[in-house]
């Protein structure tokens, strides 16, 4: 049997010496830095509401990033489509907002869109606004209009899709409208309100 000597970081066995690598330590990665949210700051999307109702957030000293265009479903806001391509732009790396807000639907509804279908939508929708900003951002969706039949499947979706953690709904059906598909003055001003107080 061949001999066998043991040296400080070498085997000798047989008279030949073999060099042992001593075992490294992983690698300490530290934890992501705390994200000190700014409670002032929203990031916004949606159709001809929420390009009407930003400034009422402005107007109680809120700042607002992010994209909405009236008239449009909300597969304009799909992966390479122009609504997700300007959302994206104007959003990415916000991490300290407090919340994104989302008021659209009129016109998937007026479009016949499903409840399931409208909710598939929004849900991949959340999930790529939050994989550009943070995992946890809370999510406020608003209430469209009550006032109009085809509207009441987009609603179910709003309320189905905040059965998921950190998804919440604004309800809009007791603020004043100004036709059946517009908030008017008063309606925004509470709308905003309600926005900026919610507690996430």
């Amino acid at each position: 049997m061949p001999s066998i000597t043991i040296h400080a970081l070498d085997v000798e066995i047989g008279g030949v010496r073999y060099t042992l690598t001593p075992p490294v330590a992983p690698p300490v990665v530290p934890p992501p830095p705390a994200v000190t949210v700014d409670a002032n700051l929203f990031l916004v999307g949606g159709q001809s509401n929420m390009n009407n109702c930003r400034s009422f957030l402005s107007a109680l000293g809120l700042t607002t990033f992010g994209f909405s265009e009236g008239a449009q479903p909300i597969s304009y806001w799909d992966v390479g489509a122009n609504g997700w391509t300007q959302l994206a732009a104007a959003i990415a790396g916000k991490n300290t907002a407090k919340a994104f807000v989302w008021f659209q639907g009129e016109t998937d509804g007026l479009n016949g869109v499903t409840t399931a279908a409208y909710q598939a939508k929004l849900t991949d929708l959340i999930a790529r606004v939050r994989a550009i900003t943070r995992a946890n951002l809370p999510i406020l969706l608003t209430q469209i209009s009550t006032l109009e039949a085809p509207f009441a499947p987009i609603n179910a979706a709003i309320t189905a899709a905040a059965a998921s953690s950190g998804v919440y709904v604004i309800p809009t059906s007791d603020l004043s409208w100004g036709d059946t598909r517009h908030l008017d003055n008063a309606g925004a001003t509470a709308w905003a309100q309600r926005v900026k107080d919610r507690v996430v």
